[in-house]
């Protein structure tokens, strides 16, 4: 079973050095983005959770991945709740961290089980999965036997060739 990380969207977005600066909804994206290819290269399913509390909208769970899902809380409802829920309603067994850098927010997922990751800890795994997926994703360049071999050693191969 994978590891939870629920995420609190706006504080991660406020605590990253480009992203805060950015237009909000271009922050959502990137954030999303980053979670996408976060999940793909580690052991997490992951939530996205971004306060909508002041809206009159109800609560919006979108499954972006099957690993990683966003949810927009309904009117009243603020992300530090929400995410409270779900770290109580957790299944057993199941490692739940959550990112935020939100200090109540912080002794109250303690209180119920869970750990948490900070925004700069969180940006730095983002960083070294990245690292990672390049490595695997490299591909060696090519390196044929012609250009491993003195001229010479060359010239004769090819003699050998055009005799067979």
């Amino acid at each position: 079973m994978k590891t939870l990380l629920i995420v609190d969207g706006y504080n991660v977005i406020y605590a990253h050095p480009q992203w805060k600066r950015c237009d909000l909804d271009l922050a959502k994206e990137k954030l999303i983005n980053e979670m996408i290819n976060f999940s793909a290269n580690s052991n997490f399913d992951i939530v996205v959770v971004f306060d909508a509390s002041k809206t009159e909208e109800l609560e919006k769970t979108i499954q972006i991945t099957p690993s990683v899902k966003v949810i927009f809380t309904g009117k009243g409802v603020t992300a530090d709740s929400c995410i409270e829920r779900m770290v109580h309603q957790k299944v057993e067994g199941r490692i739940i961290y959550v990112a935020t850098s939100d200090y109540h927010q912080q002794k109250v997922i303690f209180n119920k089980g869970a750990l948490r990751k900070t925004p700069p800890e969180l940006f730095r795994e983002m960083k070294e999965a990245k690292k990672e997926l390049k490595v695997l994703t490299s591909r060696p360049k090519k390196v044929f036997l012609e250009e491993r071999v003195d001229e010479k050693t060359r010239r004769k191969l090819e003699r050998m060739r055009h005799k067979h």
